[in-house]
C-alpha cells in the first residue's frame, strides 16, 4: 500500500506527500526529494491518511473523505481499536445513535463527493 498523507495549508489548499509533526504541534507536508523537499505547512486537524483504495473514478479515498455508495453516505475514518480504516454510515442512526460499520472492500464503487473539512454539511443525516 502507498503511503501517503494529506493536509490543508493555510491558503486552504490542500498539500499531498509525507507527514511530519513537531514536537510543539505544528504540521507539515513534505513533498519533493531530499534535496528539492517541498515544506508545507498545514492545520494538524486535517492531516489524513490515504486508505490505499481509490473510488470508481479513480480518486484516491482518505481518512475524513464522504464517499456515496448504494444512495448513502459513509464517513471514512482511522479506527485506533482494531487499526483499521472503517465506514460510518450517514444516511441513517440507530436509537442508540450508533453508527454501521461496512468493509472497505466496497469503497471501489463509491464516489467521494467531499471531506469532513471542505463540507462539514455531508456529516449531517439526510
Amino acid at each position: 500500500m502507498e503511503i501517503l498523507f494529506r493536509g490543508r495549508r493555510n491558503d486552504g489548499m490542500w498539500a499531498h506527500g509525507t507527514l511530519h509533526v513537531c514536537g510543539d504541534g505544528r504540521a507539515y507536508i513534505i513533498n519533493g526529494t531530499f534535496e528539492d523537499a517541498r515544506w508545507d505547512e498545514i492545520n494538524p486537524d486535517t492531516a489524513s491518511m490515504y486508505t490505499g483504495i481509490r473510488d470508481k473514478h479513480g480518486e484516491m479515498i482518505f481518512d475524513g473523505d464522504v464517499v456515496r455508495m448504494l444512495n448513502q453516505r459513509f464517513l471514512i475514518s482511522w479506527g485506533a481499536k482494531n487499526a483499521r480504516f472503517e465506514l460510518h454510515r450517514l444516511r441513517f442512526r440507530s436509537e442508540d445513535g450508533s453508527t454501521k460499520f461496512l468493509h472497505t472492500k466496497d469503497l471501489p464503487e463509491g464516489t467521494v463527493i467531499g471531506n469532513r473539512w471542505d463540507d462539514p454539511s455531508l456529516l449531517q443525516e439526510w
